[in-house]
């Protein structure tokens, strides 16, 4: 069964595609692991992610997030 995602949707995932590209290439992530970073994450990179709303985009708006919910997945990989 394919997803039909909405307009705001697809500018969400467009969104955060490109900003994760940019920010957040495989590279970094392979150093965090090689380094066995103890913190195991990037807080600059989540500092920004939050900026940009993407920690809100499931919580309702009228706890101040974006309220889009989730998308069900419709197969593999989930």
């Amino acid at each position: 069964m394919p997803i039909v995602l909405t307009d705001t949707q697809e500018m969400l995932r467009d969104s955060a595609m490109t900003f994760l590209q940019e920010n957040a290439p495989i590279s970094a992530l392979r150093t965090l692991r090689d380094t066995r970073d103890p913190v195991g994450f990037s807080r600059e990179l989540w500092q920004r992610c939050a900026a940009l709303g993407f920690a809100g985009v499931m919580i309702d708006e009228s706890y101040g997030g974006s309220g889009l919910g989730a998308v069900p997945c419709s197969g593999p990989p989930c």
